[in-house]
């Protein structure tokens, strides 16, 4: 993590903040298996305002990427989302020095903590995970649920590729698990896009076009979680 936010103070790489927030989230997760939520997000609490506050200039460039496909490089929308990545970034970056100190405390409570898991808890770890995510896809509120939604899948995947969490006897497809996870980020990534452009009468016609997009992706996102519990485990098997 450290090496991350190093590279991403010399040189501005938006992929070295990403991959950054990517192992913070994969410790957050792990840390949700380890320990329970108060003692967990004790442990965790120096590097969360440190994810906030790269958070912040992530949304700005991912909300870039996004209105960048429907506008010209010259307009003044793309300007003006420039001038706030730009701000952002700043303020990240004048941090810089202080984020990297409680990122190496936080790191020696974190490697201290962390140990080899017994096979049953984790199983019965992925199952509530499994579960709250049926749960969330049932309801199909494409807003806060499917966002929670997303997360769980994230959670699902890190601690599963973890050499601290042994197999288990879950045989999960992280293949398909990894594609309803991209469509959801893209799904929301263009959710987040058009709640900051909304609003603004210069961006009536690019709001539009976003509900569009918006939709056919939600439209996608149901045909592709449909039997969500079948195809997240390779075998199929039934729950018990």
């Amino acid at each position: 993590m450290i090496g991350l936010l190093k590279e991403f103070r010399r040189s501005g790489d938006q992929e070295s903040l990403h991959k950054f927030r990517v192992q913070v989230k994969k410790t957050r997760a792990l840390l949700q298996v380890f320990f329970n939520k108060k003692k967990g997000r004790r442990v965790f609490m120096p590097v969360r305002s440190v994810f906030k506050a790269a958070g912040v200039v992530r949304e700005r460039y991912v909300q870039l990427q996004v209105v960048g496909v429907f506008l010209p490089n010259s307009s003044p929308e793309l300007t003006w989302g420039n001038h706030l990545l730009n701000r952002a970034s700043l303020r990240f970056l004048k941090k810089g020095r202080i984020n990297i100190r409680k990122i190496k405390k936080a790191r020696v409570s974190i490697n201290r903590a962390l140990h080899a898991l017994p096979e049953k808890r984790v199983v019965k770890y992925h199952r509530r995970l499994l579960d709250a995510i049926v749960l969330a896809l049932a309801k199909r509120d494409f807003n806060g649920e499917m966002h929670k939604c997303r997360k769980l899948i994230k959670s699902l995947l890190y601690t599963k590729k973890s050499w601290l969490v042994k197999k288990g006897n879950l045989d999960l497809n992280t293949k398909y698990l990894g594609k309803v996870e991209d469509a959801l980020g893209r799904w929301h990534d263009g959710l987040v896009a058009k709640q900051a452009l909304s609003g603004k009468e210069s961006c009536h016609f690019l709001v539009s076009k976003l509900e569009v997009e918006i939709i056919r992706m939600e439209r996608s996102i149901t045909a592709l979680t449909a039997n969500f519990w079948h195809k997240a485990l390779h075998k199929g098997m039934q729950r018990h």
